[in-house]
């Protein structure tokens, strides 16, 4: 969904006397930085801007919309809109309720996302269900570009449920009590690599549904190091890793011919172009062969846990 929190309260055409909406208003939390673009578009054109938490006028709106918001919504606000909240949420609800649900998406495997347009109610993500669309994921797509689509997707749906407001919210379902799960917010600890238990697939995957939060991360000569700018897996089994025999997992080799450090794991190699170990900037992986790698006291030395 589009970057940053919003929430934005609409009076609606079929209750006002020209068509479209003759009054609208964006609330947004206390501090958000940067300014999000919803902000700046407010800003741009005139409209009205509260920060959040902030009470909603009873009856001043028709109907509110968040999206992005990460905040649970009062009942009072809830009750203030004569025809609700709406949410424009990035997932198949019931499957992938919670913060992050791109990311999950990715991260399970999915071969289909989904947009739901789903009334709020006091809990999170788990009101009656207007419209819901299914996306493929496309092969080998990063994070950032998947909530890109859907954002997309959404915006549209969106405006499809508003132009109907009073036909769809009379024919919203109730979500299923089954396929629930759940997507929590991110955390660091969930992008570690364990080269010895983690194969190419589940690297790869891990790369695309984190590494625009959180770098892929690991050990080497104790140390922490962040990995950066993964080749793509098609590509990772077709490179020739000249590493002088059977390795094993950790191990490394720097190819110079695509200028990329390869790191052995459970069932092949994979490929990275930069890497940022701790106290250092963000080096490139010949970078880090001129001045680690091709150092003989670290000929031996594993990437780890």
């Amino acid at each position: 969904m589009p970057v940053g929190q919003q929430c934005a309260v609409y009076r609606h055409a079929a209750f006002g006397r020209a068509k479209g909406y003759s009054s609208r208003a964006v609330y947004e939390p206390n501090g958000q930085l940067p300014p999000s673009c919803v902000r700046q578009f407010a800003i741009e054109q005139g409209l009205k801007i509260h920060d959040w938490p902030h009470s909603v006028p009873m009856n001043r709106y028709d109907v509110g919309i968040i999206v992005s918001f990460g905040h649970l919504i009062p009942p009072a606000t809830i009750e203030s809109f004569p025809w609700g909240m709406l949410n424009v949420h990035p997932s198949a609800l019931p499957r992938w309720r919670g913060a992050a649900p791109v990311n999950h998406t990715i991260l399970a495997g999915d071969t289909h996302a989904a947009v739901t347009i789903m009334q709020i109610q006091p809990r999170f993500d788990v009101g009656p269900v207007l419209k819901q669309e299914i996306v493929p994921v496309p092969e080998n797509c990063m994070a950032s570009k998947l909530r890109q689509q859907l954002a997309q997707k959404g915006a549209m749906m969106l405006v499809d449920c508003l132009e109907k407001l009073p036909s769809v919210v009379a024919n919203a379902k109730a979500q299923s009590k089954e396929g629930i799960t759940q997507a929590p917010k991110l955390t660091a600890s969930m992008s570690a690599v364990n080269f010895c238990v983690n194969t190419k697939n589940d690297i790869n995957i891990r790369y695309r549904a984190l590494s625009e939060t959180f770098p892929l991360h690991c050990l080497w000569n104790r140390e922490p190091v962040k990995l950066y700018n993964m080749l793509p897996l098609q590509q990772c089994d077709n490179l020739v890793v000249e590493s002088g025999g059977e390795k094993p997992p950790g191990s490394s080799f720097y190819h110079k011919c695509r200028q990329l450090l390869c790191i052995k794991c459970k069932d092949g190699w994979v490929a990275f172009g930069g890497i940022c170990p701790l106290g250092k900037k963000q080096m490139t992986a010949k970078e880090f062969y001129n001045g680690f790698l091709s150092k003989a006291k670290f000929n031996s030395v594993l990437f780890t846990t």
